[in-house]
């Protein structure tokens, strides 16, 4: 027969073998669940599902500040100087229909007859 210190040994002994053994376990299945995961989420990573969408509210942002920086600086009445200006120059230089250049010089470049 043994004695209780004896039986207690073994019984702790047991116990601790036991808790190795499920911690072991326990641990695989953490390993093979965050596996599982990072794979997951590489393959999500992977995919272009929400890419299309943040693309198109980037290009929203840069619009908007466009529009805001066009119109809060009074950027349009400069823009449509500009371009009253460099229409004018091209159709005073243009050559028109009979050969020559256009403008008041040549007889306008309205159309008309020179």
């Amino acid at each position: 027969m043994q004695s209780i210190a004896e039986q207690v040994q073994e019984k702790s002994i047991a116990v601790a073998v036991h808790a190795q053994t499920a911690i072991r376990h326990g641990c695989r299945r953490a390993w093979n669940g965050s596996r599982a995961l990072a794979v997951k989420q590489r393959r999500r990573m992977a995919e272009e599902t929400g890419q299309t969408v943040i693309e198109y509210a980037g290009i929203l942002v840069l619009l908007a500040v466009l529009f805001v920086a066009i119109f809060g600086l009074h950027l349009g009445d400069r823009f449509t100087n500009w371009a009253n200006e460099l229409f004018n120059a091209i159709h005073n230089n243009a050559p028109n229909q009979n050969g020559g250049t256009g403008g008041a010089a040549s007889g306008g470049g309205n159309g008309g007859p020179p």
